[in-house]
């Protein structure tokens, strides 16, 4: 509740993006929740971050929902299967290979075990 989203970027202690991460298919009660979060939080720009696709028969509701708040926030939908290629060139290959690592450790400090080893399974499947 305290949070615009599961990822938040900050510049100078201001949040200038966040993030929705879904390992399952993403739905409209998702879209609608993380545009209400961007608003409320006021971050002008806001990503959803699917590896299961979105929820069948709600594609439609889906586009139309990001393309009705796209003046009021940046809105991105990230399929992480079609970026991964281009994401992990992004890091070179020393800071590629410890990446997911890296992730897999924060969250287990953070004590969110189950988010911790599905992080672990998602890059495993990427790099793999």
């Amino acid at each position: 509740g305290r949070t615009a989203g599961d990822v938040q970027i900050y510049y100078k202690e201001t949040l200038v993006a966040a993030s929705e991460c879904k390992h399952r298919p993403l739905n409209l009660d998702d879209v609608k929740h993380g545009i209400r979060k961007a608003l409320e939080k006021g971050v002008p720009e806001y990503h959803f971050v699917i590896a299961a696709g979105l929820a069948a028969g709600q594609e439609k509701q889906i586009k139309e929902e990001l393309g009705a708040h796209a003046a009021e926030v940046d809105l991105l939908l990230v399929d992480i299967w079609r970026a991964k290629t281009l994401l992990a060139g992004i890091l070179n290959p020393v800071r590629r290979a410890r990446f997911g690592e890296m992730v897999v450790e924060l969250l287990r400090a953070m004590r969110k075990f189950e988010s911790a080893n599905q992080a672990a399974e998602l890059w495993n499947k990427i790099t793999g």
